[in-house]
């Protein structure tokens, strides 16, 4: 008997196959675990099988369940290839940076630089909490961010793009300016600040772990974007340093002095997160590109030995 299969409900059971936790899986789709139940329970009425193993404190797929989940995650591919073929030549790739002052903004215009007839349409949800519900309900076609325990394996592929070195930003006349680059260390005495970063969780984990590996005093400044007069007035209120980035718009004036961090380096480890089912050669040209300015540029000239990143970045770039 041929089977007329919605999509949507194949979606469904393998977001949820995948997760094994109907809220979690709830949660990715964007609709409610009532109506994902439904979902599921019309797949299996039109399959005429059961397809997970629930309790109230589990969830797992049944026989029929592991048999159907291999074809079930084929059938949503070609799915996706065949709408990706009849989208417009001219269509734009939808990248999320994150925020319009980071440092992917920089990647993005190196890149266009040198590939002027590349399309692309930006957007900035500002944490991957935010941007990669979008990214699964297919709303963006990549996005930038830190591959770590907040993103899950399941579905998604990601790369490496940069290892952005972090940065003391300092007013001319504080004792560190007299210096090329300092140890986190040197830091401690002084400790540092940066905006609150609100919904970009990840960012404010990497610096909390930061901080507290090197014993440094942290606090977080209800601050978006940051100028020279912010920096100077703190440093020479209260002798703390404004921790930055390398390739972040940070703020630029005679009397701010940048003083690069090393022994060891801190780097923030930006990659490009994608749909894993996502098979289009535009997307993956795009990625390509990118992957031969970053070798082209030394975005990830760094030796990982002699650089501080969290033992779950080490772990996520490793696998």
């Amino acid at each position: 008997m041929d089977l007329d299969l919605d999509l949507g409900l194949v979606r469904a059971f393998v977001v949820t196959a995948e997760e094994l936790h109907f809220g979690r899986a709830s949660q990715r789709l964007g609709v409610s675990q009532q109506a994902l139940s439904k979902r599921i329970a019309r797949l299996e009425e039109v399959l005429d099988a059961s397809l997970f193993e629930r309790s109230t404190r589990t969830t797992g797929l049944t026989e029929s369940g592991r048999r159907f989940l291999g074809p079930a995650g084929e059938l949503l591919a070609a799915g996706d290839a065949a709408v990706a073929s009849v989208r417009r030549q001219g269509t734009p790739l939808r990248i999320d940076v994150l925020h319009d002052r980071l440092g992917p903004v920089h990647l993005i215009t190196t890149l266009t630089e040198s590939n002027p007839g590349l399309r692309l349409e930006l957007s900035a949800r500002r944490g991957l909490n935010l941007a990669l519900p979008a990214l699964r309900r297919s709303e963006i076609d990549a996005v930038f961010g830190r591959v770590s325990q907040l993103v899950p394996a399941t579905g998604l592929d990601h790369t490496l793009v940069r290892l952005e070195p972090l940065v003391a930003i300092v007013a001319a006349d504080h004792p560190l300016a007299r210096h090329d680059a300092v140890s986190p260390a040197a830091l401690r005495e002084y400790g540092v600040w940066v905006p609150n970063p609100g919904s970009a969780v990840e960012w404010a984990g990497y610096v909390q772990r930061f901080t507290g590996d090197f014993g440094i005093p942290l606090s977080f400044e209800q601050v978006d974007n940051v100028s020279a007069d912010q920096v100077l007035r703190r440093g020479r209120s209260r002798g703390q340093v404004f921790l930055s980035a390398a390739d972040v718009a940070n703020p630029d004036a005679d009397d701010l002095r940048a003083v690069s961090l090393v022994e060891p380096r801190p780097v923030y480890p930006w990659s490009l997160l994608w749909r894993g089912s996502d098979r289009r050669r535009l997307l993956h040209d795009f990625i390509a590109l990118l992957d031969d300015l970053g070798t082209l540029e030394g975005w990830r000239a760094y030796t990982l030995s002699e650089c501080w990143l969290p033992d779950e970045d080490r772990a996520a770039l490793a696998g």
